[in-house]
């Protein structure tokens, strides 16, 4: 036995002479394997690799080991894990996935969902992921979406509806299910069954998402929006379009054009709860020192200016007509352009630019011969506020006993009254007064006293 080998041929052990061996290796391919301490004729016998050591047929079979794609060789199946997506069995080296909800292994290639840090196959984020979310519990983020060289002027929307006919859940489904491009999810709403909100999109990418072939006829019949009573259409637009100039004109635009703007929402009431348009302001009264500074933050105004990122316009009654829909994302959009353009003067007519813009406010037959001459409001803000600014720095005023000074902070005048403490004078606030209510100083109590350089030379030093 002593000059015998381990030889493995035709798939069956058997032991040779090591001469016999020699003469064998003269016409087959043989080799020696480590693994097995055998020869093994890889030309009459079925074989693997195990990390580069050869391995017999019959220890493949009986010895639970399993061919994995990525080593390319045979690996203990302790060793190995099945990818579900590929049908696949690699290396426990292998840079798999793991769901966390249900454990399944995945291939680095699949498109894994993700949430607080954990992973989800398709299966598993089907079943945890709401259609309806609670409100303000969107997860997935928002992404600006637009066609090629258009407007960096992105909308979003939110249409509330109600009366839903049947269950909640089943219509949202059905809605979503047409959207291809992932525009659309819902939230939950208190005041009504639940909300529809769109990603932020161009007015052209909006109007390329062909709402009225699954979204407006999906709808139809099956719940109500402007109908109910109680539901809204919101549009935000991104606080990034504008400069401090294109602001100040946005707010005068909606201001000098409220009533028409009243009429175009359907609102019925200026008082509505979650759209208050507040006071009518006569045309002439309009200024754009009042209107920039006129500030009603929160859910209750019709224009909602306290989101971190984003205008609200919260003026427009729900719809589940496409027509309106449309023509209120498209006046919301002309509003945003023109106040950010050079153009000085402003109609109604100029701001019904679209495809439905315009033949919507006939039917609602919203007139307007008045114009907007902002470059004449600009130039009256400029010399009111030098003026304003002027009238602080040169001068002290009196106000009830108290010898007072002031100056602009941000959007207010802050008054300050003299004090003496211990020989030193000071400056104690006293008073603030917001500039959109701003017309004179006398109106609020504070008269001329004298010249600021006078009063300090007077008091001997400056304050």
């Amino acid at each position: 036995m002593d000059n015998l080998v381990k030889y493995y041929d035709h798939n069956e052990f058997s032991f040779i002479s090591m001469e016999k061996l020699e003469e064998l290796e003269d016409e087959y391919y043989i080799e020696y394997s480590t693994f097995e301490d055998c020869y093994i004729n890889k030309d009459t016998s079925d074989y693997g690799y195990c990390d580069n050591d050869l391995l017999t047929n019959d220890t493949i079979e009986n010895g639970d080991y399993i061919y994995c794609e990525d080593t390319e060789d045979y690996q203990l199946e302790e060793n190995t894990v099945h990818l579900e997506d590929t049908d696949e069995t690699v290396s426990i080296d292998y840079d798999y996935q793991r769901c966390d909800e249900c454990g399944l292994i995945f291939s680095r290639d699949y498109d894994m969902h993700h949430r607080d840090d954990d992973c989800y196959c398709d299966d598993c984020w089907e079943d945890m992921e709401p259609v309806i979310y609670e409100y303000h519990k969107y997860y997935d983020g928002y992404y600006p979406r637009s066609l090629a060289r258009e407007s960096p002027l992105f909308m979003g929307f939110e249409l509330e509806v109600d009366n839903v006919r049947g269950d909640c859940e089943s219509l949202a489904s059905s809605v979503l299910d047409g959207d291809m491009d992932d525009t659309l999810h819902c939230e939950e709403d208190c005041t009504v069954a639940f909300e529809f909100i769109s990603q932020p999109c161009t007015l052209e990418y909006h109007k390329n998402q062909h709402y009225n072939d699954w979204f407006f006829s999906e709808l139809d019949g099956k719940c109500e929006s402007h109908d109910a009573g109680t539901c809204g259409l919101h549009v935000h637009v991104n606080k990034s379009f504008f400069d401090d100039r294109g602001y100040d004109r946005l707010k005068t635009i909606l201001f000098f054009f409220k009533d028409e703007l009243f009429q175009f929402s359907r609102r019925q009431r200026w008082d509505c709860g979650y759209s208050d348009f507040g006071e009518r302001i006569h045309k002439n009264s309009v200024t754009m020192h009042k209107a920039k500074n006129t500030k009603h933050y929160g859910h209750s105004t019709w224009f909602n200016e306290n989101n971190s990122s984003t205008y609200e316009f919260r003026l427009f009654r729900g719809t589940l007509k496409y027509e309106t829909f449309m023509a209120s994302l498209e006046l919301v959009h002309n509003i945003c352009m023109i106040a950010m353009s050079n153009t000085d003067i402003i109609t109604w007519d100029l701001l019904l630019d679209g495809d439905y813009c315009r033949e919507y406010s006939n039917s609602r037959e919203i007139y307007c011969d008045s114009e907007l001459n902002l470059g004449e409001l600009e130039k009256k803000e400029n010399e009111l506020m030098q003026a304003i600014k002027k009238g602080l720095e040169e001068n002290a005023f009196i106000n009830l006993n108290y010898v007072c000074v002031g100056e602009i902070v941000g959007d207010k005048i802050v008054f300050y009254c003299l004090d003496n403490k211990n020989g030193e004078l000071y400056k104690r606030r006293r008073d603030c007064i917001d500039l959109s209510e701003f017309e004179t100083f006398e109106e609020y109590g504070y008269y001329y006293l004298c010249n600021r350089k006078e009063l300090s030379n007077l008091l001997g030093g400056e304050f």
